[in-house]
């Protein structure tokens, strides 16, 4: 079953077509080494007294710990993100 953002149970049609979507899109763990990479980013910025949201910086981490490129739009808070 799947439900939208609201709570809703979506209808079939869009259940399929998101699981469809989903299935083809690979699951990057987060692993020891992108926790590792985490715990530093977390602790040089603390130090710096530079706030990113929680789930910014674990999608961060994780690009840096497996060498990716992040599209994004959130000019807030991932130019804060060295790397």
């Amino acid at each position: 079953m799947v439900f939208t953002a609201r709570g809703q149970r979506a209808t079939p049609s869009a259940s399929g077509l998101r699981e469809g979507l989903m299935a083809q899109l690979p699951v990057i763990a987060f692993d020891l080494t992108v926790a590792r990479v985490h715990a530093s980013l977390w602790a040089d910025l603390a130090k710096r007294g530079v706030a990113v949201g929680e789930r910014d910086l674990m999608i961060g981490a994780t690009a840096i710990a497996k060498d990716y490129a992040v599209a994004t739009r959130d000019e807030r808070s991932f130019p804060k993100i060295p790397g």
